[in-house]
């Protein structure tokens, strides 16, 4: 755990979200855990799991900047205004990594090609 920057990152945000309730964090990262399961599927490849790293905590991140948005009373434009673009810049990217994870995951298939052999002899005959 100690090498794993990414780890060590989204634990620092889960207990900037819930300080010391000890349940939430955990049902929070149980969450996170089912999120990278799912995304991952039966077989991913590393890359995939890489970008999959990437998009579990951007989610979070656009879950946390949702709260605080979703908190804010009697706050000044001025910090309203930060905390609407800490929130959309954060659900770019998410959508991003998302977006990242599809081209990696279309790009992965096979290529079907048709060819229709028939027609092209009737092509080539006339």
């Amino acid at each position: 755990m100690g090498g794993n920057l990414a780890y060590q990152a989204e634990t620092s945000l889960i207990k900037a979200m819930f300080g010391d309730q000890t349940a939430a964090k955990e049902a929070l990262q149980r969450e996170l855990e089912k999120k990278r399961a799912e995304l991952a599927g039966e077989n991913p490849t590393p890359l995939e799991r890489l970008i999959i790293e990437r998009v579990v905590p951007c989610w979070l991140q656009v879950q946390h900047a949702d709260l605080v948005v979703a908190q804010l009373k009697n706050a000044s434009h001025a910090t309203g205004d930060y905390h609407q673009r800490r929130q959309d810049r954060a659900n770019r990217r998410f959508l991003a990594a998302v977006k990242s994870l599809a081209t990696v995951r279309r790009l992965a298939l096979p290529i079907r090609v048709d060819v229709n052999v028939a027609a092209l002899v009737k092509t080539n005959h006339r």
